[in-house]
């Protein structure tokens, strides 16, 4: 496992060795020979993880399907109706875009959310899934989500919605890193209208607290504000672009 991390894994490596490098790095207990307690939240069937992290970190599982093999087989946002400890890392990589559909008549639809109905949904999820893993992380613990962007509605979503969602309930970004693959998004359709996604993120996350651990309010109503205000001015630049034209 390499002692740095670049902020772009590039050289063609699978994803579960994409993954590790990840884990291992941000691990907040690597220093201290401690191995931390892991929260998978939405497992499938973990092709994210190689056989050795599975066997040395032995995560928690989660699956909303119940044909999955997990721990447990709750929403995520309600995990911590049903678990009773803090952990080190949480994993968040909701099911959001459908690679296989080949069918769209109209390119914008050629990306859609499958568990998650819409973008709107997965937005709502990710929010109150945000509030439900501050009453399961571990002081110093951080969350790892994992999201493609895609093109819906004219519009470039994806990463900025959950960092969002994220951020407006009590978390900051505290790093991120990009995971380039060479097979881009299978939307042959819309190659001639957008740019095709070849990338996906790994958002790092870790809870706002203060000086003393404790989860700070005011804080992250800070942090929302700045968000509301840069969306703000951005909706207004985006709104004077359009009365020029």
């Amino acid at each position: 496992m390499p002692r740095y991390l670049l902020s772009v894994i590039d050289d063609r490596c699978p994803v579960d060795e994409a993954f590790s490098r990840v884990l291992h790095y941000f691990d907040p207990n690597k220093k201290k020979n401690i191995v931390s307690s892991v929260l998978d939240s939405t497992c499938s069937i973990m092709k994210m993880w190689t056989e050795e992290d599975r066997g040395k970190y032995r995560p928690t599982t989660n699956d909303t399907r119940s044909e999955i093999e997990a721990d447990f087989h709750v929403c995520c946002s309600k995990l911590d109706r049903v678990l009773d400890k803090r952990f080190d890392i949480i994993i968040y990589d909701p099911p959001y875009v459908n690679l296989k559909r080949k069918d769209a008549q109209d390119a914008e639809f050629c990306y859609n959310y499958e568990a998650s109905g819409t973008i709107e949904e997965l937005v709502s999820l990710t929010e109150r899934t945000a509030i439900c893993f501050r009453n399961l992380i571990s002081k110093n613990g951080i969350v790892i989500a994992k999201i493609c962007d895609f093109h819906i509605r004219g519009r470039l979503r994806g990463s900025y919605d959950i960092q969002k969602a994220f951020e407006e309930n009590g978390w900051f970004l505290h790093d991120k890193v990009i995971y380039r693959f060479y097979k881009p998004i299978p939307n042959l359709v819309s190659y001639s209208l957008k740019v095709p996604i070849a990338h996906t993120y790994f958002l790092i996350f870790k809870e706002v607290t203060t000086a003393n651990g404790n989860y700070d309010q005011n804080a992250a109503l800070n942090i929302e504000r700045q968000a509301l205000s840069i969306l703000s001015r951005r909706r207004a630049y985006e709104n004077q672009k359009m009365r020029q034209v």
